[in-house]
């Protein structure tokens, strides 16, 4: 569960077009009398009309939409950030565990949750779709759209910038395991580290603006 948090906070410092999250201790009373209290830790989803309020934007209430029609710095950040997370349990087009908005200025974005299938959470019923060809919730791929006119380097550097905020926002979890945070930080940084800082270094070394 506090994995899972972890990847809501995660969008949160890529991008307020995401939903805010509180994390709590739940007290669960036995209402027969005939077990103990039990505390767990739980979190609170900021609701969808709230975001929507926040962020000056509209809630489309509609079944699908082609992904020409995103605004395209909100897609490839939101399908780069999938990847990083290992999560492949969405769609950009049926907008299964997002919800569309629309912005003041008629731009269409998607804000993702439900992220217990992910890779980064990796818990012990997850299993991947089959037509994807991958083994296992902690392979990761790619389930963007080309777009051959945009910058990815422009995003990818939004990724890089937040790095060591990452860090300390997951060491900052009181109750994750020793063990469980380091796993946390290593599959970030598999991405981060082996990916899109040589993105960057490719793109310095060919003149990429």
């Amino acid at each position: 569960m506090l994995e899972e948090y972890l990847v809501y906070r995660t969008y949160n410092l890529l991008t307020d077009e995401s939903f805010r999250v509180q994390l709590a201790h739940v007290t669960y009373v036995d209402s027969r009398g005939e077990d103990d209290p039990v505390v767990r830790y739980a979190f609170f989803i900021e609701p969808e009309d709230a975001v929507a309020e926040r962020l000056g934007s509209t809630i489309l209430e509609i079944n699908q939409l082609h992904p020409k029609h995103f605004g395209a710095e909100q897609a490839v950040r939101m399908t780069l950030f999938q990847y990083m997370m290992g999560n492949t349990d969405f769609s950009m087009v049926y907008f299964h565990n997002s919800v569309l908005m629309r912005d003041a200025a008629g731009v269409h974005f998607p804000i993702p949750y439900d992220f217990d299938w992910s890779g980064f959470v990796s818990p012990s019923y997850a299993r991947p779709d089959e037509a994807l060809g991958i083994r296992s919730v902690k392979d990761r791929i790619y389930r963007g759209f080309c777009r051959p006119t945009f910058d990815f380097s422009s995003v990818y550097e939004q990724f890089l910038d937040v790095h060591q905020s990452l860090r300390e926002v997951y060491s900052g979890v009181v109750g994750l395991e020793e063990d469980r945070l380091r796993d946390a930080l290593e599959y970030v940084d598999e991405v981060l580290r082996r990916h899109l800082f040589g993105q960057r270094e490719r793109a310095y070394r060919e003149g990429v603006p």
